[in-house]
């Protein structure tokens, strides 16, 4: 799923949902509808939860070129996980363009992850 806003690529997204709300999401247009609405349309339930990791990436040539940015520039890739139940019903990777996006993030009581550098 590419997102714009306007004539700007700010998202490429791979969205993986549960089979039984897949199945039922295929009668709508999921070009203009947020997903988040429609599983609330679907289930008749709220997404409770959707944590998620913020990194830094380097898109592939490919993503580059649907996104409109140059070759080898840095982005941010953003994972999550949206639960509705306790249950796992979306698995999401997204790059998001730099140029176009900033996130708020608020921390919890939980450990900061962070990878060894050279």
């Amino acid at each position: 799923r590419l997102r714009c806003n306007g004539k700007y690529p700010i998202a490429l997204m791979d969205i993986y949902v549960v089979k039984e709300i897949g199945d039922r999401m295929q009668g709508y247009d999921l070009e203009n509808i947020s997903f988040y609405k429609l599983y609330r349309e679907i289930s008749q339930k709220d997404i409770q939860d959707s944590p998620g990791t913020i990194t830094a990436c380097n898109p592939t040539d490919e993503e580059c070129k649907l996104m409109n940015v140059v070759p080898g520039s840095a982005h941010l890739l953003f994972k999550s996980t949206a639960y509705i139940d306790n249950c796992p019903i979306e698995y999401s990777e997204s790059i998001y363009n730099s140029t176009y996006t900033e996130f708020v993030v608020g921390m919890r009581d939980q450990r900061i992850h962070t990878l060894p550098r050279d």
